[in-house]
């Protein structure tokens, strides 16, 4: 009798973690989800579950190994959003001031020409892409200008580190991780990897770009 629930119960384990996905996708419904970073998903083989911003405060995020939040604006549900307790990759431009990475809203550049970043941090993230490179294959998309966004060095959380900074000021970060223990904005501490990753224009992305976004991946997860 004791072996049948041991069996049981080891089948149940096995059952959850093979039903266990790798990604958190936070989305506000399906028609947001962005399709050339699923194809990068897919690529690195990595397993994808949907979580609608509605469900975020009822999700059992320990279950996955990291969240992604894309740029999109989650409104309240933003605050609900664990970032800094899970490890996670942040692409949204618009929350970054209430998960305390920053003490106003992430900054944002455009220009005529296609943008160029810096690389500022040599790591296992940039590893391979030149000091400075394109971000962009084009600087419009019918008649508007493609934005890339950054944290200010004026309002982001001082220990954040940075990995690439926009080409004007090697400050303001435009990839930046914070490491397990880092101190962030008014207190908060993150007990996670985190990624914010203002490169969200992925129709443009180069390759160098795209090679950031999975380095990204594979360091946050």
């Amino acid at each position: 009798m004791n072996k049948l629930l041991i069996f049981i119960f080891v089948s149940i384990l096995l059952i959850g973690v093979a039903s266990a996905k790798d990604i958190a996708y936070v989305t506000k419904s399906m028609s947001y989800v962005d399709e050339n970073i699923i194809n990068v998903l897919n690529e690195l083989n990595y397993s994808i579950d949907y979580i609608y911003d509605y469900q975020v405060r009822t999700t059992n995020f320990s279950k996955y190994k990291m969240i992604l939040v894309p740029n999109q604006n989650f409104g309240s549900y933003a605050v609900d959003i664990p970032v800094n307790r899970y490890n996670s990759l942040i692409l949204d431009s618009y929350s970054l001031q209430e998960w305390h990475w920053i003490s106003d809203g992430a900054s944002q550049i455009a220009s005529n020409q296609p943008l160029k970043a810096n690389v500022v941090n040599v790591s296992q993230i940039t590893k391979s892409i030149p000091l400075i490179f394109k971000v962009y294959t084009s600087a419009t998309e019918n008649g508007k200008s493609v934005p890339m966004y950054y944290m200010s060095k004026y309002k982001k959380a001082m220990n954040i580190k940075g990995l690439v900074s926009t080409n004007s000021d090697n400050l303001d970060l435009v990839i930046a991780k914070a490491e397990r223990g880092t101190l962030l904005k008014e207190g908060y501490v993150s007990n996670a990897r985190g990624i914010f990753f203002g490169i969200t224009e992925s129709d443009y992305w180069t390759e160098d770009s795209k090679k950031l976004f999975k380095n990204s991946l594979r360091w946050v997860i």
